[in-house]
């Protein structure tokens, strides 16, 4: 692919290169010299017109590739990406295959070298080689910006990082990541208001006469223009899909309208004084003004939900958080947090020497940028309101904007603005906790004459992916710099679908020429995984652009075997224990039965830290007491019962209980929860008459865990089975079982032998 930043870009076939490279060499401006066609059979060559000459690039997929250029002399040259390229002056050459060919035009802000024409534009070529995969811009440090407004009364960005700014003719101007600044049309009288559509596709513009400029930021042309309000527009915010714009006014006023056509679709109570902020998710919408409130709204339906009150402050500079948890306000040169949630205040901040003009909280939530009016910026950790970093790039500044990520920020002074890339706010906040670790991160960025070369390699411990659920994982990236030109901000982001894999990031900072950089992480896998594939990906980020290929691989996951859950309850009313009853394995009033659970372990993995817990559904009258003490070890086909006592008040009129079951493992995380019924006797306690014999099964029956049908059967038995009796009531006949148990079988299923 060619972009060329000039008037034409022609491309002719392998066999007109002779008669074209013949007329490009004609028309060429000031007589450049004729270049030899490429040898028969080679790829496309395009010429390219750029800054009053002609330049020749050949595109090869060989691999040793070069692109020439066309000097003022005869012979070819080579360029070396970020080379700059003046007629006369041979390039570089350059290992490599190159995947991409950029052009941005600059203007020779140092005396011109021998052979190029003094103060005469040069064009910057950068040829980003397969293994960079992308294309830095001019420079990365802190930069000048002569052509804004002194004082800059219109200064914000764009979600591509492109700056916004009021420039000295009064016009809407912006000025991209590769320095070229784009005049959108005139502005109209200020103070403004600025929101960007996520997108970045549409930009609002409010201004002093209650009119809001709808700008198509693709076409770079005013979509359209609606009056919002009789008083100036103060506060802009698009919904994230951009559909709607919310528009707050100096006069209290807050309305909802259609972006794309600026049709109202509804208008909010009014405020008590100006409408200083407006916040949205698309589904929830704050607004917040000088009569010191701040309003929660569900934004379908226009419903007020929650109104805040701040009795003693309310500021211009606010922010919310990603999630709607904390709101962020300046108090002059101090900033107060408070929590949306219990709506109490959680720290007040302190740093700043001037008027706190902007805020921005990073995407989870844990950082916050602050900048002042005078340029100074100070990260901080949040809630617990840390100054982590500061920074003062300028010492006269009269405004300032901060990026969208939290990655720049711009300083409006009395000659311009200057620009300073921050690194982002997420960033920033982890690279401050890696130094307080006592790891060196460099997080600077600055400018290259020649660019780097990043070679990542990728390994992994246990090496061939083959790993067992619970196992200890180890990813070690290390990134080599084999170019002449720093890597700034180089990171690295691992991503999977499984949680355990996902969203952990390597910072390597700066690397210099020669140089490497390597970073492990440690992944305890968890010991739940399924059998199966957990596909993952590195991806690199850099400052320029300069990344090495990303990475895809797999883990092969073998599971562990689990444990499997079963239970059985039975109730103990044998005066064993804290149990008082007559031990008919039935419940009356007034009794304390045990209630015993048995739990065995079906599965063909061991169990760890097993924990029963029993509850009541209805507490009335009913309690469960005893510890819960956790089984640490429960191997398969293990049993082991758990034991708790059931209080029941005598003034209870129940038929049964209801009990909540619990069975936790914390080896696995195995969480089972069941709901059990046990049977109420109403009628007083039955005396058991004790008896020594035998009976004899006549038909197949169930041995009940007490004398009622209701209980749990714990045996099946069938004609002709001898059971060894141990007492009666009416119509039952209590059982012998192994282990002196009991159990109980119905009378009239059984023949007496004694």
């Amino acid at each position: 692919m060619l972009v060329a930043g000039c008037a034409r870009l022609e491309r002719f076939r392998p066999h007109d290169t002779t008669a074209a490279a013949a007329a490009g060499a004609a028309s060429a401006p000031g007589g450049a010299g004729q270049v030899a066609p490429p040898a028969e059979g080679a790829p496309a060559v395009a010429e390219v017109p750029a800054e009053g000459r002609w330049g020749r690039l050949f595109h090869r997929r060989e691999a040793a590739a070069a692109v020439q250029t066309a000097p003022t002399s005869p012979g070819g040259g080579l360029i070396h990406p970020q080379a700059e390229v003046a007629p006369g002056v041979a390039g570089q050459a350059h290992e490599g295959r190159f995947a991409r060919l950029h052009f941005w035009p600059r203007k020779a802000s140092t005396p011109a070298p021998a052979g190029r024409v003094g103060g005469a534009p040069s064009t910057h070529l950068q040829a980003a080689v397969e293994s960079l995969g992308g294309a830095g811009g001019p420079g990365l440090g802190v930069r000048q910006l002569r052509d804004v407004a002194p004082c800059a009364p219109l200064l914000a960005f764009l979600p591509d990082g492109s700056l916004l700014y009021a420039d000295r003719g009064h016009s809407l101007a912006r000025q991209g990541l590769d320095g070229r600044v784009a005049r959108l049309g005139p502005l109209a009288k200020g103070p403004y208001a600025v929101a960007v559509a996520q997108s970045g596709r549409l930009l609002a513009v409010g201004d002093a006469g209650g009119q809001v400029a709808v700008w198509d930021l693709g076409s770079q042309r005013l979509s359209h223009r609606l009056t919002a309000a009789e008083a100036p527009i103060t506060a802009l915010t698009f919904t994230p899909e951009g559909r709607f714009l919310v528009v707050g006014d100096k006069g209290g006023g807050v309305g909802v309208w259609t972006a794309e056509t600026g049709s109202r679709v509804s208008t909010l109570p009014r405020h008590g004084g100006a409408v200083s902020l407006v916040v949205t998710d698309g589904k929830r919408l704050w607004s917040g003004g000088w009569d010191k409130s701040l309003r929660l709204y569900d934004l379908a339906s226009g419903r007020l939900v929650r109104r805040y009150t701040f009795p003693d402050v309310w500021g211009d500079a606010a922010a919310i958080d990603a999630g709607g948890h904390t709101f962020a306000m300046e108090n002059y040169n101090a900033i107060r947090l408070w929590d949306l949630e219990s709506g109490g205040e959680l720290a007040t901040l302190e740093g700043h020497k001037t008027w706190v003009r902007a805020l921005r909280f990073g995407a989870d939530g844990r950082s916050l940028l602050s900048a002042a009016e005078d340029g100074e910026a100070i990260l901080w950790e949040i809630p617990a309101g840390t100054l982590v970093e500061r920074w003062q790039p300028v010492a006269d500044g009269c405004g300032v904007a901060i990026g969208v990520e939290g990655d720049a920020l711009a300083v409006a002074t009395h000659d311009g603005a200057t620009l300073v890339p921050t690194g982002g706010v997420d960033d920033l906040l982890a690279v401050a906790r890696l130094r307080a670790q006592g790891q060196e991160v460099d997080w600077s960025v600055g400018n290259n004459d020649l660019p780097p070369y990043p070679v990542a390699e990728v390994r992994s411990s246990p090496k061939n992916g083959q790993v067992v659920a619970g196992d200890r994982l180890s990813i070690t990236v290390v990134l080599y710099n084999r170019g002449k030109g720093d890597l700034f901000r180089a990171k690295a982001r691992l991503t999977s679908p499984h949680p355990a894999l996902d969203s952990r990031t390597y910072y390597f900072g700066r690397v210099p020429p020669a140089s490497r950089r390597e970073w492990t992480e440690t992944i305890d896998l968890p010991v739940d995984l399924a059998v199966g594939e957990i596909p993952f990906a590195i991806e690199f980020s850099e400052a320029a652009g300069y990344v090495p290929r990303g990475v895809e691989g797999a883990l092969q996951v073998q599971a562990l075997p689990r444990p499997e859950f079963l239970y059985s309850v039975r109730v103990v009313d044998d005066m064993s224990g804290d149990s008082v009853g007559n031990g008919d394995g039935v419940i009356q009033l007034g009794e304390a039965a045990a209630v015993a659970v048995a739990v065995r372990n079906g599965g063909a993995g061991p169990a760890h830290d097993v924990q029963v817990e029993l509850t009541p559904v209805d507490t009335a009258g009913v309690a469960v007491r005893g510890l819960d003490r956790p089984i640490d070890l429960l191997a398969p086909d293990q049993v082991v019962e758990v034991t708790r006592t059931l209080l029941i008040s005598p003034k209870v009129a129940v038929r049964e209980v209801g009990l909540h079951v619990r069975i936790h493992e914390g080896g696995f995380g195995i969480d089972f929860t069941d709901r059990l019924s046990l049977p109420v006797d109403p009628n007083p306690p039955r005396e058991i008459r004790p008896v020594t014999g035998n009976v004899k099964v006549n038909r197949p029956l169930e041995i009940r865990a007490g004398a009622d049908h209701r209980t749990a059967a714990v045996a099946q038995v069938g004609p002709g089975d001898l059971l060894e009796a141990a007492g009666e009531l009416p119509g039952w006949i209590q059982v012998k079982l192994a282990g002196e148990r009991t159990g109980w079988v119905d009378a009239t299923g059984v023949e007496r032998q004694y």
